[in-house]
């Protein structure tokens, strides 16, 4: 077909003479028809797959049921081989001449006995160059169509289908099934394929020069059946017939359903799993079938006997037998065995294991255990034997030495009857009667403030443990914050944070077992005592400088006010307590503004000389604070500056000079924006500044006022400012604004 011929088209679905809604579709040439499968078919359905799956070149869902002359049917759902692949109907276009009227193709998938259609999914292709022929795929039952998958009505639309191809490989797509009056889903009984030439009675024939087909590449057809199926258990072996036994048993029976039985089972444990193919419309298979028991899977003595019929729509039928199964296989089985305190170290060597008899009738009752003490690495194990009614329990039970053992037990019936076998899990028993040993390694002088007691345990190992510190004749305990590296306690003095003088030291560590050791002694004999400090004190210096116009900076202050446009700067040294400059140390700086968290703002290190320099940037009034963290041989250091800077803004008059009567509007706007910031408008009279006017300003800083002459004689002039007053809220302290004079020419003073 040529691509510029390839046209959309917007066709109805339903077949002629439904009598049903229309159902349009827009199908654009080359377009997919992409369907996916459903996820898992529910109680009382199943999913009949025909051309299916990649590979398979079945359709035997479909049967033939109407071909005439010139019209031709293939069942090649293999996607390799040659023509047209899939479920195809179509004209025998081979041979060339003419299909009479009332020719036809047309395949149909039959529901079984008792069941109906409920579902459909279809992937595939509609090819129609004369649209004289009809080409179908539908499903239908007593009460009317259920849903229409492709309808090309005969004479329809005519000029825009005479090229038309709908086609579609990589999936299903679903087709709802329409419901009656009262809104329940019209079910089918079949499901149709089908072409037929349909000329007009005077013109009888379709064109045999070209094909014309519908073919089905995937069709997924849901059947729902609610039929449970039947059968019955055959009392011709052992097992049905009540006897005892053991060992693989076979149990045969009868089974048939409208559907085909899928599996049958006995006691959830033992299942015949008949050959089933969802290519059929009847998948699976009706009559007898065998289910070989094993029963080492059931429980021993008697019970009843029955089997679980599942057919292919998942339908289940229970079907009971006429004796019950009895079953004896001597040895008693294996249970779960507990400690008493859990299986952690101990310090005493005495343990009590207990375990659960389950009900048992029909069974000889427990009069003894065995069981086996084995150690956790290489060694010989022990067994022995305790007795008892119904014994539940070892109590007080030793373990042969210090160490971790495993204990396993199986038990024996009044019979004798007992199988090693049968053993419980192993469970751990583990026993450590010794403290541990500990004591305080040298100080390190690259390191002071650690502290660091090796602990030695032959057997369970460290578990934790605690170092405190004590002034020297105080009596007062303190906690130090301890850690485990392997088989050491470590802790750290914060010698900055304690006062000067000599303090104890000592520790406590407990193994896994709970056994507790202490120590205040060094590794060489001698008592543990440190002197604080540690770390030698460090002395840091910090002040803000600022540069004057043209000549040297100011002198290094903690606490100075800085313009807006003036740069100044935080310089520092660092130095040892013997005053040699500390270099290379790193320096934090955190800044905080008022009604704000403290964060940091910039880091710098210090010079040959233990000095830094602070760029200060332009901001609000903030305080910094230096920090130096210490080194491992050298104390921390901090020190703080605080940073005053005046509020700022713009300032203009709309005039400057005027005669009495006019009006002058002053202005500005913050330098550091702020909604609603108080400004006093002042005047200079008498050589003193006067507010003759306040203001708030607007959500972008700017702030005006009006200002009118009414009382000025003879020429005067006159000196206003803006003054910003400090505030709450707003991170400046107190400014001014620059003077702007004003010449006002009034009537001649009397």
């Amino acid at each position: 077909m040529p691509r510029n011929s390839r046209r959309s088209l917007t066709a109805a679905l339903l077949p002629a003479g439904t009598g049903g809604r229309a159902l349009c579709s827009v199908a654009v040439a080359s377009v997919l028809l992409v369907l996916g499968l459903p996820s898992a078919a529910t109680a009382g359905t199943y999913v009949v797959k025909s051309c299916g799956e990649q590979g398979d070149n079945r359709a035997t869902a479909f049967n033939l049921e109407r071909l005439t002359v010139r019209m031709f049917v293939r069942r090649g759902c293999n996607a390799v081989g040659r023509g047209k692949r899939g479920l195809l109907t179509r004209n025998s276009y081979a041979r060339g001449g003419r299909v009479s009227r009332g020719s036809e193709a047309r395949m149909v998938m039959n529901a079984p006995p008792g069941a109906t259609f409920v579902g459909l999914k279809w992937a595939g292709e509609v090819y129609r160059p004369d649209c004289r022929y009809e080409a179908q795929v539908y499903a239908r039952g007593p009460a009317g169509f259920s849903t229409v998958a492709r309808n090309f009505r005969p004479y329809e639309r005519c000029a825009e289908t005479k090229s038309v191809r709908i086609s579609g490989r990589k999936g299903a797509q679903n087709y709802p099934f329409r419901t009656d009056a009262s809104g329940r889903q019209i079910e089918a009984t079949k499901i149709v394929q089908r072409i037929e030439c349909v000329a007009k009675r005077s013109k009888p024939f379709c064109s045999n020069r070209r094909p014309n087909y519908v073919v089905t590449y995937r069709a997924y057809v849901t059947v729902k059946d609610e039929t449970p199926p039947r059968g019955q258990i055959l009392a011709d072996t052992p097992l049905a017939r009540g006897e005892w036994v053991n060992g693989r048993q076979p149990l045969n029976y009868e089974a048939s359903d409208n559907v085909g039985v899928r599996t049958v089972q006995m006691g959830g444990l033992n299942t015949d799993d008949r050959p089933c193919d969802y290519r059929l419309v009847v998948p699976c298979p009706s009559g007898r079938g065998q289910v070989e028991v094993d029963t080492s899977q059931l429980l021993e003595g008697a019970q009843p006997l029955s089997l679980t019929l599942t057919d292919s729509a998942s339908n289940v039928t229970a079907v009971p037998g006429g004796q019950p199964v009895r079953i004896d296989r001597t040895a008693p089985g294996a249970v779960g065995l507990t400690l008493d305190g859990g299986d952690g170290w101990r310090g005493v060597n005495s343990f009590t294991a207990r375990w659960a008899n389950p009900p048992e009738s029909d069974r000889a009752p427990i009069v003894a255990v065995r069981y086996e003490l084995c150690p956790a690495g290489a060694g010989r194990c022990l067994e022995d034997r305790q007795a008892g009614n119904d014994i539940s329990a070892l109590p007080d039970l030793p373990v042969p030495t210090m160490g971790e053992w495993r204990l396993r037990m199986w038990r024996e019936d009044q019979a004798g009857n007992q199988l090693k076998d049968n053993a419980s899990l192993p469970l751990t028993m583990r026993f450590d009667g010794e403290r541990p040993e500990l004591a305080f390694e040298p100080t390190d002088t690259a390191d002071p403030t650690r502290l660091a007691a090796p602990v030695t345990d032959k057997v369970s190992g460290l578990a934790g443990g605690q170092i405190e510190i004590s002034r020297v004749g105080s009596g007062n305990w303190q906690q130090l914050t301890t850690s485990m590296e392997g088989s050491r306690l470590v802790a750290r003095l914060d010698d900055g944070q304690l006062e000067p003088g000599s303090y104890a030291v000592r520790g406590f560590a407990r193994d896994q077992a709970g056994n507790q050791g202490s120590t205040d002694r060094r590794l060489d004999g001698q008592p543990m005592i440190v002197r604080i400090p540690l770390r030698t004190p460090t002395t840091l210096r910090a002040g803000i400088v600022r540069q004057r116009r043209g000549g040297r900076p100011s002198k290094p202050r903690d606490r100075l006010r800085v313009g807006t446009r003036r740069r100044a700067s935080v310089v520092g040294s660092l130095t040892s307590d013997a005053g040699r400059p500390v270099s290379s140390a790193q320096i934090t700086v955190l800044g905080h503004v008022e009604g704000q968290p403290e964060v940091p703002v910039g880091a710098m290190s210090t010079g040959p000389r233990g000095r830094f320099r602070y760029r200060l940037s332009r901001g609000p009034s903030r305080t910094l604070r230096f920090v130096y963290s210490g080194t491992p041989v050298t104390l921390p250091a901090q020190r703080q500056v605080t940073v005053l800077v005046p509020a700022s803004t713009t300032f203009s008059a709309s005039r400057r000079r005027l005669l009495n009567g006019g009006a002058v509007r002053f202005g500005g706007r913050l330098r550091a924006p702020l909604d609603g910031k108080l400004v006093e408008m002042q005047v200079q009279l008498s050589g003193r500044w006067q507010t003759f006017r306040t203001t708030r300003t607007g959500p972008r800083g700017r702030w005006r006022v009006a200002y009118r002459f009414r009382r000025t004689c003879g020429l005067a002039r006159y000196r206003f400012r803006a003054r910003l007053p400090k505030e709450q809220g707003y991170p400046y302290e107190r400014g001014q604004t620059r003077t702007v004079q004003v010449s006002v020419r009034g009537p001649r003073c009397r």
